[in-house]
């Protein structure tokens, strides 16, 4: 840190600057770049846990290295940097993130240093985050930043980075509402827990089909469930073992079709079923 700011103070004004993370976004040009290229060591990446679980991570600690970090110290919030091939530095520059996630939505604070050898602290709440953007001044270098997430079960945070690896997402709690065509006389259908979705109006326009996991101990298995749109009289349909949703009945509501991964040889392929539908 000294040597930077000693570094900045005396050329940071006269010299042109480029800051180099992981260069797992970079692209070498053949031309000649006139001015000088800083790449962050090792002294930039420490990770450290304060008693209040606010993560500090260095700019040039890699996006992964946060992430299992917190998942060794049972914090939740932090799984999608695993599937992020940078560092921290460089998803701060960006607000990179997956899955529905970004570095905005764990990010407390931000330490910087200025091309004058000035050393900031900006709070996340200053900060206008977009779409992998920010509106940060382009000639500051990020030197670390402050993060938080939220107490969590450690097997929860490796299961829910296993699905994310995989390109899998993870069930939220979801219920079932209904309403007219012009958003009026909104009213909640279900009440049941974890995730409830993808549902279909039977023809009588009384019942609903949908899907559900809320019998489920660990998220599996999705079966489909019929239920009045009064909220009554739940039925269980299907009794699959792994996954079966996005049920259609026929116009004449003799057939219904649906998806499901009943009979894939054990793989995750999905396949479409039709079958007669019989009250």
């Amino acid at each position: 840190m000294p040597d930077l700011i000693l570094f900045l103070k005396k050329f940071g004004e006269k010299e042109k600057i480029h800051i180099l993370g992981a260069g797992s976004n970079t692209l070498i040009s053949d031309e000649k770049f006139d001015g000088v290229v800083i790449k962050l060591g090792k002294n930039f990446s420490n990770i450290s846990i304060l008693p209040n679980d606010v993560i500090i991570a260095g700019s040039a600690c890699l996006d992964k290295k946060l992430s299992d970090f917190a998942l060794n110290n049972g914090i939740g919030g932090f799984e999608f940097l695993a599937c992020i091939p940078g560092t921290i530095g460089g998803g701060l520059k960006m607000n990179a993130g997956c899955f529905d996630k970004e570095f905005k939505d764990v990010l407390v604070s931000i330490q910087a240093i200025d091309k004058n050898g000035q050393v900031l602290t900006i709070p996340a709440s200053k900060v206008i985050f977009k779409y992998r953007s920010n509106d940060l001044k382009e000639d500051l270098i990020f030197l670390s930043a402050s993060f938080k997430g939220l107490r969590k079960n450690k097997e929860e945070i490796e299961e829910y980075k296993e699905l994310l690896l995989n390109g899998l997402v993870q069930p939220t709690k979801m219920e079932i509402y209904i309403c007219n065509v012009d958003g009026s006389n909104l009213r909640q259908v279900t009440n049941l827990g974890d995730a409830n979705w993808s549902p279909f109006f039977h023809p009588s326009n009384e019942k609903i089909i949908f899907c559900s996991n809320h019998e489920s101990i660990m998220g599996f298995p999705f079966n489909l469930y019929m239920i009045d749109i009064d909220g009554n009289n739940l039925e269980q349909i299907t009794y699959d073992e792994k996954f079966a949703s996005f049920p259609v009945f026929s116009n004449d509501g003799k057939k219904i079709t649906f998806s499901s991964n009943r009979n894939n040889g054990g793989t995750r392929n999905t396949n479409v079923f039709i079958a007669n539908w019989k009250e």
